[in-house]
């Protein structure tokens, strides 16, 4: 599906990461890793440092974290926020919601609208074209999108690579409504033959398994093929021209995946990805990151 969406204001952007509350020794001594193959790792992953919640941190004490942010910086008012969505695979509980978890801890205002999405790595962008969405509304002026990920309290230990390179991390996006003409474009296409093979399934109620994990091979060869078909069908669709662009995000786990889907695409000049190499993969959040770094250099 493509779509050309109303387009609104990004005003805001909070992110919130944890201290670790774990030392580099003492992570590798659980992960059965030596420092020289940890570095290796490094290398080839482009992630030098990684946050993990402590264990009695969860997924609705990041993201009221992240959103308090905006109202301590009186960037907004409680009574001024009409939608709170929040994003999260990682939910403190399937009852009660996490957006009431958020709403309670911060007192929000009880005509504040509340959604809850299961979303992953595609959250953001999927979160962003939804406010976009409710932003049509008459009666909705802001939202804020919220994408909160705890995934190391889903990674087994012997999972070495996707455990040390994983960052648990929330954001708050502050969006409010435009009156501009320009439009936002999303596509989005799902290959659902591969939902349980490309990611494990994980034990919720039925039997499953207990730690997050996926068929990387699956992912890279999938990716490899079909990526550069959606990518390039989703310039010539709306018409656009890639060297009109100033600057491409591009959501990656590791700079390895990304160098080699930026090679397939064509571009000459790859980047390091300061993202992942400062923050390790946020998942739902890299995009988030991305975007406030990038902000940061243009008022630098």
């Amino acid at each position: 599906m493509k779509l050309k969406l109303n387009s609104h204001t990004i005003k805001a952007i909070s992110v919130v990461l944890p201290k670790n509350s774990r030392s580099l020794n003492k992570e590798l001594k659980q992960c059965n890793l030596s420092e020289s193959k940890y570095k290796i790792l490094q290398q080839n992953t482009g992630i030098k440092n990684h946050f993990v919640c402590p264990e009695n941190i969860f997924a609705s004490d990041l993201a009221s974290k992240a959103l308090e942010k905006l109202f301590k910086e009186k960037l907004l008012s409680k009574n001024e926020l009409d939608v709170l969505l929040v994003c999260s695979f990682t939910p403190d509980f399937l009852a009660p919601a996490l957006s009431s978890l958020i709403h309670k801890n911060l007192n929000l205002n009880e005509k504040t609208l509340c959604y809850d999405n299961i979303a992953f790595c595609s959250g953001f962008l999927q979160g962003l074209s939804q406010s976009f969405l409710l932003l049509d509304n008459k009666d909705i002026k802001k939202v804020a999108l919220v994408c909160v990920s705890v995934k190391s309290k889903k990674i087994s230990k012997n999972n070495k690579v996707t455990y040390l390179s994983n960052s648990d991390s929330a954001s708050a996006i502050l969006i409010e409504k435009s009156n501009t003409k320009e439009k936002a474009l999303f596509s989005q296409e799902i290959f659902s033959d591969f939902s349980t093979e490309e990611t494990f399934p994980v034990k919720c109620f039925k039997e499953a398994n207990d730690f997050i994990d996926m068929d990387r091979n699956l992912t890279f060869s999938h990716l490899n093929k079909n990526f550069p078909i959606f990518f390039n069908d989703f310039f010539n669709n709306f018409k656009l021209e890639k060297n009109k662009i100033d600057e491409f995000f591009l959501q990656s786990s590791n700079n390895f995946i990304k160098t080699k889907l930026l090679e397939l695409l064509g571009f000459k000049e790859i980047k390091q990805d300061e993202t992942l190499e400062n923050y390790g993969d946020t998942t739902i959040n890299k995009l988030a990151l991305d975007l406030a770094n990038y902000n940061q250099k243009i008022i630098k």
